[in-house]
């Protein structure tokens, strides 16, 4: 992971001279955007059938920067953390008409509504984790959230003041290994396979220019499987995923959820079988004040238990209860505690945490 993101800042550092020099012999010296987010955080994890316990302390940088120069545009994310330092995006993108992009490189994919409306920089997510079935692959997710390939967003509108959002992706994203999930690397793409990945996510408007939006999201994703000799592990895992969201904010309440219908097919290898369930999230947001607010979220699934593919993710939270408080204290600066009742497919635990967020530029 190291090596990985050393090699994209070095390759993004040198071609962006380049860039930049080929907008200014168009006649335009372009237009750069960056965003920096910091954040520290403190998580206590206590088991709830005893008086085992763990202690962590995590620290993130999330650096997000764009080029624009007429019709083209570039757009990279580098995260630097205690645990990882990786590029989370890297982007090239041609606008073929107003409000309709092209991209190739590696992105978000589309199917995910929380990675699409909650951003990425902890200081703009409400709560400090992310719905389990929402999580990084390299954080014990179980649903790929990176493809490398093209990627097409378009607004358009609807009626007199509405509108309507389309987003399609279709490339390659994660690898099973024996560490979870392992996402393709732009400049690392060493795996020996990687299967098609295609994610679409369609949302209604009920105000153009405004960020409240319900909608539907559909996704089908082969992983291969890098140790599919093992007992009880398949050779390939074909994951489709069906799914309706919204995402509202009234100013002094907010609401966030997901519902997933998800299908997975194991083939080759140890494991064979099919298996369905049902996945979800519903997120209630109260602001009391400019600078406080409180959340609830409750996470659950049924058929979880039965699935085959997820009993390769001992980790899962099956079913989740979260509270939690942030504090606005200084501009762009806020402190957030979290209090989490978890049950994975083995037993339960709490997990506290606290975090100090910031939007530093």
């Amino acid at each position: 992971m190291h090596r990985n993101f050393v090699a994209g800042l070095i390759a993004t550092l040198a071609c962006w001279p380049m860039v930049s020099s080929a907008g200014a012999n168009h006649g335009s010296s372009g237009q750069s955007e960056l965003l920096v987010f910091a954040s520290a955080e403190a998580l206590r994890t206590t088991d709830r059938a005893g008086p085992a316990s763990s202690i962590e302390g995590l620290g993130s940088l999330d650096v997000l920067g764009s080029w624009t120069s007429g019709r083209f545009r570039v757009m990279g994310e580098l995260v630097l953390a205690t645990d990882e330092q990786d590029m989370e995006r890297l982007q090239l993108g041609w606008q073929l008409v107003p409000e309709t992009m092209v991209w190739v490189g590696r992105f978000h994919q589309p199917g995910s509504p929380w990675a699409t409306h909650q951003h990425h920089g902890q200081y703009l997510q409400e709560t400090i984790s992310r719905p389990a079935i929402e999580d990084w692959e390299d954080e014990g997710g179980v649903v790929p959230q990176h493809v490398e390939g093209l990627l097409v967003e378009s607004r358009m509108d609807v009626g007199s003041s509405s509108g309507l959002t389309v987003s399609a992706g279709a490339g390659v994203s994660a690898e099973l290994g024996s560490d979870g999930l392992q996402p393709f690397e732009v400049f690392d793409p060493r795996s020996t396979r990687r299967l098609p990945a295609y994610s679409v996510q369609i949302g209604f408007l009920p105000d153009y220019s405004g960020e409240n939006v319900f909608g539907v999201v559909a996704s089908r994703t082969g992983i291969p499987v890098s140790d599919s000799n093992a007992p009880g592990v398949p050779g390939r895992v074909d994951l489709s995923m069906l799914g309706a969201f919204v995402n509202l904010d009234y100013g002094s309440w907010g609401l966030v959820s997901t519902l997933y219908s998800i299908t997975t097919r194991l083939s080759g290898g140890a494991a064979d079988g099919s298996d369905s369930m049902l996945a979800g999230y519903f997120q209630l947001l109260g602001r009391f004040s400019p600078t406080f607010s409180a959340v609830a979220r409750y996470e659950g699934s049924y058929g979880a238990d039965e699935s085959p593919y997820l009993a390769l993710f001992e980790d899962f939270a099956e079913r989740r209860l979260v509270l939690a408080l942030r504090w606005d204290f200084a501009s762009k600066q806020a402190l957030t505690a979290e209090w989490a009742d978890s049950h994975n497919l083995h037993s339960g635990y709490h997990q506290y945490r606290v975090q100090w967020s910031a939007a530093l530029r």
